[in-house]
């Protein structure tokens, strides 16, 4: 399979969403300001619902039976959508193609300010997939990185019957955005994402060692003999669902969508008391130790 270079993969990226930010200015300008801002306040406002009203749309969705976390995000969703239809609707309604056209030096103003919020809705765009790109790259990043580590050991160490299988080479895809993101953090568009990016540094540096701990069953053992996370895995609730024969029968089967419907997990995913013990343990301690190994500090 063919393989990009980063500066290619950027290069189309920014190509890519200039085109998609021309486009979208252009389809304002012809839209027309109303239409076009309408189409803003339709997001927007779903947005807004999805976000507010999860909690009350998600009782709506409790016969799916699924745990609380769940059913938020299935309400976020549902109110999201029917509002953005609606608001799309009433917009059809309020400016029909059949109105009387306006006179030329008032359509022109109203083209250019449907272009000029078709660009901001543009820049949204951009904003978004930016962040998505960086999330999705961080983590590709830390499985090649995990890979090539691994690799490069095994070239240096004799092999025995006992010798552990490194892992595959991830897909071109992975490292595609592996890529990607390393080359939208170098040079000058580096230094400008830098600047308006405001996901916190430490977000990115929690999803790389997530990444690599997660491709290494070394760091996931270490991970799992963490003093917190090893206390939470004998958890008298926990162990519960261990001895369970239908929670490991669905495992086995990776029936997930119906292990997330069965009572004992939605129990244990809707009780807050063992997920503030969850939220207590300290997680970024517990990476760090699953990668770097050592002694465990007191």
């Amino acid at each position: 399979m063919i393989e990009f270079s980063a500066d290619t993969l950027k290069f189309a990226y920014l190509g890519g969403s200039g085109i998609v930010a021309g486009f979208l200015t252009w389809n304002g300008w012809r839209k027309g300001v109303a239409r076009q801002g309408m189409t803003l306040l339709a997001i927007a406002s779903a947005y807004a619902a999805g976000f507010f009203g999860r909690k009350t749309a998600a009782p709506l969705f409790s016969f799916l039976g699924y745990p609380a976390f769940v059913t938020e995000i299935i309400g976020a969703v549902a109110a999201g959508m029917l509002t953005y239809i609606a608001v799309n609707a009433v917009s059809r309604i309020l400016f029909r193609k059949d109105k009387s056209t306006p006179e030329p030096k008032q359509s022109v103003r109203f083209g250019v300010m449907g272009a000029l919020l078709g660009f901001v809705f543009a820049m949204f765009l951009f904003v978004v997939s930016y962040y998505a790109v960086r999330m999705m790259g961080t983590i590709a990043a830390s499985k090649v990185q995990s890979v090539n580590a691994e690799l490069e050991a095994s070239k240096h160490q004799p092999k025995t019957a006992n010798s552990h299988t490194p892992q595959e080479e991830p897909p071109a895809f992975i490292k595609g955005l592996a890529k990607l993101n390393s080359a939208l953090n170098e040079g000058q568009t580096g230094e400008f994402f830098h600047k308006v990016d405001r996901v916190p540094p430490n977000v990115y540096a929690m999803l790389f060692k997530l990444g690599i701990m997660v491709s290494s069953e070394e760091s996931l053992d270490r991970f799992l003999g963490y003093p917190g996370v090893a206390a939470l895995a004998r958890h008298p609730k926990l162990a519960v669902l261990k001895s369970d024969a239908t929670v490991s029968e669905l495992l086995a089967s990776k029936s997930y969508l119906k292990l997330l419907r069965n009572e004992k997990i939605v129990a244990l995913a809707n009780d807050q008391e063992f997920a503030q013990e969850i939220k207590a343990m300290d997680f970024e301690k517990a990476l760090d130790h699953a990668i770097k190994g050592g002694a465990v500090a007191p």
